[in-house]
């Protein structure tokens, strides 16, 4: 038999679930009618992964959290078509990976973290910031354009990560 605490996180977790789906079933379905699936998946999946554990801005509502996720796609579609300068794009990466590093992760107000927790999450949004950005490198030095989508997660996370830092809430719960 669960706990009403039990249920709640259950309740709470299934909730999360479905928001993601949610969110990731409208920019799939945008991404079949611009024909740029491939490049979003790996795109979903690589910021992700990253999110889980750098933390990061959450959106105060469900609605608002579905129109950022859709707004960083539309940015992503745009930078990884924009004719951008590869020097640029790689010291913004590495200056975001340099953030990540010295940052991740950043708790929001109503989801502190144990001790190991942080611990645990420091340790794997480090290691893999990194290797997202040596395989973004890596591909960028072959000239395979789309290592773009590895650099564009590490970016978009980090500015996740600086809107809450600097955001009330995170001042609010650190002051406490």
């Amino acid at each position: 038999q669960l706990s009403d605490y039990q249920k709640k996180l259950a309740s709470h977790g299934l909730d999360v679930l479905l928001n993601d789906v949610r969110n990731y079933i409208i920019v799939i379905v945008l991404s079949l009618f611009l024909d740029n699936i491939v490049n979003v998946l790996c795109f979903i999946i690589s910021f992700s992964i990253l999110r889980i554990h750098c933390g990061g801005y959450h959106a105060p509502t469900k609605a608002a959290c579905c129109l950022t996720f859709v707004c960083i796609y539309l940015v992503f579609l745009v930078f990884i078509t924009a004719d951008t300068n590869e020097t640029v794009t790689f010291i913004v990466s590495m200056l975001a990976l340099v953030y990540m590093i010295f940052n991740a992760p950043v708790e929001h107000i109503r989801n502190k973290l144990s001790e190991n927790e942080l611990k645990h999450n420091k340790k794997l949004a480090v290691v893999i910031s990194i290797m997202l950005f040596l395989a973004g490198s890596v591909l960028m030095m072959i000239g395979f354009g789309n290592y773009k989508i590895l650099f564009y997660s590490l970016i978009s996370n980090s500015i996740l990560m600086m809107i809450l830092k600097h955001s009330e809430n995170w001042r609010y719960y650190n002051a406490n």
